[in-house]
């Protein structure tokens, strides 16, 4: 396990607490509408999240976004929204590594399992009541897994 980049996660996941919006596990980048149905920002799922970070990007983790001619990197908040703007956006994933799959382009970067990847980055994985009650998976709860990761690495994930 990575301890490092996973200690960084914490930081950005706390970073989103004040503005829990821009936390949407279910996707790894959307817009975020005004109320005249204007693109007013962008939300991500933790490893989106991740994928814009300096830090990360640096480390080889990145934001990338299928175009014409072939898939192009990220990097900033600013150039994704630019683009949600222009209507340019298709698909956007995190990779590392040149995987194309972010599940394990998440699970190289922190070097856990693929289980453990699944477990913090994909939204069907959280408990039932999220997807039962319709509540948004928040910040903390993802923090709190990473910190359960952090105090357990050998933790056997057991996916539904």
């Amino acid at each position: 396990m990575h301890v490092e980049r996973i200690k960084r996660l914490i930081q950005i996941m706390s970073e989103l607490e004040q503005n829990d919006r821009l936390l949407r596990m279910a996707s790894w980048v959307s817009p975020i509408y005004d109320n005249e149905q204007e693109i007013c920002g962008t939300a991500c799922c933790a490893l989106g999240w991740a994928a814009f970070d300096p830090q990360f990007q640096d480390e080889g983790l990145v934001m990338m976004m299928e175009a014409p001619g072939g898939d192009t990197p990220v990097k900033t908040m600013q150039e994704m929204n630019e683009r949600l703007k222009k209507s340019e956006f298709s698909i956007a994933y995190p990779m590392f590594n040149r995987l194309s799959d972010p599940f394990q382009s998440g699970a190289d970067f922190f070097d856990i399992t693929d289980e453990q990847s699944a477990w913090l980055f994909d939204s069907v994985n959280y408990e039932p009541r999220f997807r039962s009650t319709g509540k948004r998976v928040a910040p903390q709860d993802v923090i709190n897994r990473l910190n359960f990761l952090l105090e357990n690495p050998d933790y056997e994930v057991r996916l539904p």
